[in-house]
């Protein structure tokens, strides 16, 4: 017999955000079981009820983002080095890896 074949899927991994919480996690959760459910039947009452879980899903994430980075900042108002810093970090997360040296 021939060796199995490796998958190729995708893992998705869980949201690593510092806002992202339980909740959210499980308003994420409904939604796709709601999504499933108005596949299976396409109906009008299914479609209303997934758009509500979607909207829902959204102004929760937006309300833990602004959530977070308001109180993030707030807690670097004493200090504008702390203040500049932290503004930096949360509008270029990246720029604190420290760069590749060419050889």
């Amino acid at each position: 017999l021939a060796p199995r074949a490796r998958s190729n899927s995708k893992v998705h991994r869980a949201c690593s955000a510092p806002w992202f919480s339980e909740e959210l996690k499980n308003l994420q959760r409904m939604y796709r079981r709601q999504e499933r459910k108005w596949l299976l039947n396409k109906s009008l009452a299914e479609r209303g009820i997934l758009r509500e879980s979607l909207r829902k899903d959204k102004t929760a994430i937006k309300l833990a983002k602004t959530s977070y980075f308001s109180n993030t900042i707030r807690g670097a108002l004493n200090s504008p080095r702390e203040l500049f810093k932290t503004v930096r970090s949360l509008i270029s997360p990246s720029a604190e890896v420290t760069p590749l040296v060419n050889s």
